[in-house]
């Protein structure tokens, strides 16, 4: 018999009854008052369930039902704290080998503290410090710990005022060192944002300088427009009269016209795919050329 059994006992027949004929004593209702029940709150259906699965009442259903709601309680605690966890992870963390520097411990001695405390925190927090590696001296690989600030302060409990208070202010240090490097990665985002506005600024500057002569004028769409012909027609008319001609992917003027003040070049700057900054030149037509083109147009198209 193990430990799990439980002995039981066989029950004494009653010697002056025969089998099966055992029979509770019920006390008689006194005369003039009604035999009263034990008040239930049972539900009909419960009484039926108790009858035919013979289990003590329907309550089951609902003790099931707070149960379920308390595993679901504990489970959303738990990805809470998972979550956190997550969290933690990403935040900046100490090696058993400096809490040991820090605190003037032998490292041996911060180990077997963590090892010492870590069923409860395991208990309460659902998981193990993270266990890690280095190389001593020798270059051969030693374990130690890898502990989030929450649980360097849960080992520190152990130590001495004196310990704790080192490994505090380290935290500290720690913690101001990171505020400066998260500072300065915010000036320089600053800065570069300043800069690049400022290089804007300076690009548009140089290409309303660099357009300043064609200000004023107009393109082959809006003279073709004016003159209710295609842009097409408008072209392939100029190039007939010898005014421009087709050269690297753009209309130019003629040695013939150029100087005139008929045409300039405008500049358009645009960003390829690649990000390479591009330029393109096209003619634009002054005051001038718009009447040249225009005297053109009314001697053919007129």
């Amino acid at each position: 018999m193990t430990n799990l059994e439980t002995p039981t006992k066989t029950p004494t027949k009653n010697p002056k009854l025969p089998p099966n004929s055992v029979k509770t004593p019920t006390e008689k209702p006194k005369k003039g008052k009604t035999p009263t029940k034990t008040p239930t709150n049972s539900h009909p259906m419960e009484n039926s369930f108790h009858r035919a699965f013979f289990v003590p009442t329907f309550v089951v259903p609902i003790r099931a039902i707070h149960l379920f709601i308390l595993i679901f309680k504990d489970m959303k605690e738990t990805t809470m704290m998972t979550t956190m966890s997550g969290m933690m992870d990403a935040e900046q963390r100490m090696t058993s080998l400096t809490i040991a520097q820090v605190t003037g411990k032998m490292h041996k001695d911060v180990l077997k503290a963590i090892r010492n405390m870590e069923p409860a925190w395991l208990k309460v927090n659902g998981r193990h410090f993270e266990l890690v590696e280095y190389k001593d001296s020798k270059g051969e690989l030693r374990p130690c710990y890898s502990l989030t600030k929450a649980e360097c302060l849960y080992i520190a409990t152990k130590f001495s005022d004196e310990a704790r208070a080192r490994l505090v202010k380290r935290w500290y240090q720690l913690e101001r060192e990171q505020l400066g490097v998260r500072m300065e990665e915010q000036k320089l985002l600053v800065t570069e944002r300043e800069i690049m506005l400022k290089s804007d600024e300076i690009r548009r500057g140089l290409i309303a300088g660099e357009n300043a002569d064609a200000d004023g004028c107009y393109t082959v769409s809006q003279l073709a427009e004016m003159m209710e012909i295609t842009v097409k027609e408008l072209n392939k008319q100029l190039v007939a009269e010898g005014v421009q001609f087709w050269d690297g992917g753009r209309y130019k003027l003629t040695k013939e016209y150029e100087g005139r003040g008929y045409a300039q070049d405008r500049s358009f700057h645009y960003y390829g795919l690649d990000g390479e900054k591009k330029e393109k030149k096209y003619l634009v037509w002054t005051p001038a050329g718009r009447e040249f083109v225009s005297a053109i147009f009314h001697q053919y198209f007129t």
